[in-house]
């Protein structure tokens, strides 16, 4: 994906964010945060699927993620401050954030922690605390997250054979057949639907894709912070931030119960379930009614 639609924004600390807007420039904002292993090029689903009139996306890698500068050791708590300062740049008082599957975390931290910024928030295919999903995801999404926390060496290892070599292959097609066929070991009839669409297939693959320009390391400390105690307690975010979460009861990476008990620990939120969808279809099928919702 071409990387020229990239911006770059220096923050105190001298860290550099970098982010991506489409949509319209006029209309009210909204942060998109990409799920895991992801970058800020997921918001292109929304540019592709639907016209964006009403609101203006500022999608972001956080930091270590594409071309956004790695913190060390960082905490999910310190995320909001680089938003803020963010927003401050581009002189945006409130505004609304969309938290895409592991995006969820960061989301809720932000209206946890700046909610005199934060407008509302929409939580779509969301993980929620890791004691809310340790018994429910995947055995394979429990290893990545569990071992995460002994063996991060063991973590890089499997990131690396699945996701950032494929993504250096000289045959980039070939490796791009082979992540449909793990999608169709892993996905509903319903999002595989949607990644027939060789459009739809190559955002997912420039996304993820974009994840690892910087190496692995931003996506292992990514996936840590899921695992740790978010230093805050659902219960705690402040009723004046509107709360959204959309689950699809199909989704078999981050199943509905996990929607379900976010909602039920948040106790101002606003939930809908959708029967027949799954992890990706739920935002594809209804991104445009969410972003309406949202702004």
């Amino acid at each position: 994906m071409d990387q020229s639609i990239m911006r770059f924004f220096k923050l105190q600390d001298g860290r550099t964010l970098c982010y991506t807007e489409l949509g319209n420039p006029k209309a009210k904002p909204l942060f998109h945060f990409h799920g895991w292993p992801g970058s800020c090029f997921e918001a292109k689903f929304g540019e592709v699927l639907i016209p964006i009139a009403n609101a203006r996306i500022i999608s972001v890698n956080r930091p270590g993620i594409g071309l956004s500068d790695r913190k060390k050791n960082r905490k999910l708590l310190e995320w909001p401050d680089d938003v803020a300062e963010l927003a401050d740049y581009l002189d945006l008082n409130r505004f609304s954030i969309m938290g895409v599957s592991g995006g969820a975390a960061s989301a809720l931290a932000c209206a946890y922690k700046i909610p005199d910024r934060v407008k509302s928030v929409g939580i779509v295919s969301g993980l929620g605390p890791f004691y809310m999903c340790k018994d429910h995801v995947p055995p394979y999404v429990k290893f990545l997250l569990t071992t995460g926390r002994r063996m991060k060496w063991l973590v890089k290892i499997v990131l690396w054979f699945f996701f950032a070599r494929p993504f250096n292959s000289k045959n980039q097609e070939r490796s791009k057949a082979k992540m449909y066929s793990r999608f169709e070991k892993i996905l509903t009839k319903q999002d595989l639907e949607f990644f027939k669409n060789e459009e739809i297939l190559d955002i997912m693959w420039n996304q993820i894709k974009e994840a690892f320009t910087l190496g692995i390391k931003g996506v292992c400390d990514e996936g840590s912070l899921y695992i740790t105690h978010w230093g805050f307690d659902l219960e705690e975010i402040p009723k004046n931030v509107g709360i959204y979460v959309w689950h699809g009861e199909l989704d078999p990476l981050i199943p509905v119960c996990i929607g379900r008990q976010l909602a039920e620990a948040i106790p101002h939120c606003n939930a809908v379930f959708y029967p027949n969808e799954g992890h990706y279809s739920t935002l594809f099928n209804y991104i445009g009614d969410m972003i309406s919702t949202l702004v």
